[in-house]
């Protein structure tokens, strides 16, 4: 609650501190109890950078098999944002690190659409990483 609170009203930065502060563990949690919408809200409005530095200056290992599963439950507002912005930084450290509890999550939330929506869209160099 705490976390999506501050990422619905302060923007991304909030969440890099969060995330480089507390590691992804309370991120994950927050997804799985509150729901996605807000995250991808703020992704989409506020831009992915900050974020992508922190993956990749982190190393967020629970954060990256979730790609592969998208090609699996469907993800369309993460798909159009990883096109807009250009995130092949994002591709490759997913490719190098690996997301076990996200995706679980992702998984347990009956998220369907998600993954649908990257197969739609076309982003197989994302889905096949």
């Amino acid at each position: 609650m705490e976390v999506v609170d501050v990422i619905r009203d302060e923007g991304i930065m909030e969440m890099v501190d969060v995330i480089r502060d507390e590691g992804m563990m309370e991120i994950v949690d927050v997804i799985r109890d509150e729901g996605m919408m807000e995250v991808v809200d703020v992704i989409r409005d506020e831009g992915m950078m900050e974020m992508v530095d922190v993956i990749r200056d982190e190393g967020m290992m629970e954060m990256v098999d979730d790609i592969r599963m998208r090609r699996d439950e469907g993800m369309m507002e993460v798909v159009d944002d990883i096109r807009d912005e250009g995130m092949m930084e994002v591709v490759d450290d997913i490719r190098d690190e690996g997301m076990m509890e996200v995706v679980d999550d992702i998984r347990d939330e009956g998220m369907m659409e998600v993954v649908d929506a990257i197969r739609d869209e076309g982003m197989m160099e994302v889905v096949d990483v």
